[in-house]
């Protein structure tokens, strides 16, 4: 007998738009959720060639691990850092938001509320909100999934970080607001379908919200080209060949990039395989990180390997954040691979 053909998969269409952007000078706040990425770069990049003044643009970063200068387990120590670099280095303000007690303090929530969210306001001053709700347990770590409610690292210290920023901060009353985000329809599938322009979650009878994916469309090349044409230096980790800025010990991490971080930052991989075994569950479903790192290889290509020490520390020179006149910049081993991310 013959096989029969397999079925072809449906092509999945694109989700319209739920909003209409305005004219850029409409909006009274830009805002760009700023993780120090390529992508999120871009993003910024592209309201400068736009004419967007740098004092009109907000960047917020979202601290994954908690109160700034808190112990790294998820993140590249440099992040936080390389994000206020770049802020002082284009002269546009940067804003850090954070769970209390980070991604790690909700994997290992046990008979206890939601932690509350501490956020800072246009003014420049904190507020925490939130923090009282039912008890309850997580005990487990964010899952491989499609959408970000099943990976709940995404929804739990970003999305709904910045939904607390939009309800208490009062500025945002009456007022319009634009949020810029930086997925690209080429990183896969899931992404693939999205729409540009949407009303944000935060939006309510007197405070609109539109979330605009400016690099929907774009094709990495387009992406580093942005960056090399204002000479903006990325993030060291993908001279260190992460494709992607998400988290350091990310969920989606491949063998190689396990093998890495445990070739250097063996205490923050001995912290995960550690807390696998207490929580009798792995990080991947399918394998712990020990065998998922034995089955990989270095990411570091020798020529970068003096950029480790940079990685894992707390400070980013601001002279290095920009190209020098006459200084050539670096396409970073990284570029143009897959090595982790939502999917």
């Amino acid at each position: 007998m013959s096989k029969k053909a397999a079925k072809p998969k449906p092509v999945r269409e694109v989700l319209p738009d739920t909003a209409t952007l305005l004219p850029l000078d409409e909006y009274d706040y830009i805002i760009v959720a700023f993780s120090g990425g390529k992508d999120s770069m871009a993003c910024v990049l592209h309201l400068l060639d736009l004419g967007i003044a740098p004092e009109r643009i907000e960047l917020w970063h979202y601290c994954v691990d908690g109160k700034p200068g808190t112990q790294n387990i998820w993140d590249w120590p440099i992040t936080e850092s390389y994000c206020k670099a770049f802020s002082y280095a284009m002269n546009i303000p940067l804003l850090l938001h954070w769970k209390e007690g980070g991604l790690m303090g909700e994997v290992l929530r046990d008979k206890r509320p939601t932690a509350p969210t501490t956020i800072t306001r246009g003014d420049g001053s904190t507020v925490t909100a939130g923090g009282d709700g039912r008890l309850n347990s997580r005990l487990y770590w964010p899952q491989l999934s499609k959408t970000p409610e099943g990976r709940y690292c995404s929804s739990y210290v970003k999305m709904d970080v910045a939904a607390k920023v939009f309800s208490n901060d009062p500025r945002f009353k009456g007022r319009k607001s634009l949020m810029l985000t930086g997925e690209r329809r080429e990183e896969s599938n899931a992404r693939a379908v999205y729409a540009a322009v949407t009303a944000d979650k935060s939006t309510t009878q007197n405070r609109r919200v539109d979330h605009w994916r400016p690099v929907l469309d774009w094709s990495e090349e387009r992406v580093w080209e942005i960056m090399q044409r204002y000479g903006v230096n990325p993030h060291p980790a993908y001279y260190l060949g992460w494709s992607r800025l998400s988290c350091m010990t990310c969920i989606y991490g491949k063998p190689d990039q396990w093998y890495t971080i445990r070739q250097i930052a063996p205490q923050i991989f001995d912290y995960f395989s550690q807390y696998e075994k207490i929580l009798n569950r792995t990080v991947d479903r399918d394998v712990d990180v020990a065998t998922k790192a034995d089955a990989g290889k270095s990411t570091i290509d020798p020529k970068y390997g003096y950029l480790v020490a940079l990685a894992l520390q707390t400070h980013f020179p601001v002279e290095y954040m920009l190209t020098a006149p006459g200084q050539k910049w670096w396409m970073p081993p990284g570029a143009f691979h897959h090595t982790g991310g939502p999917t």
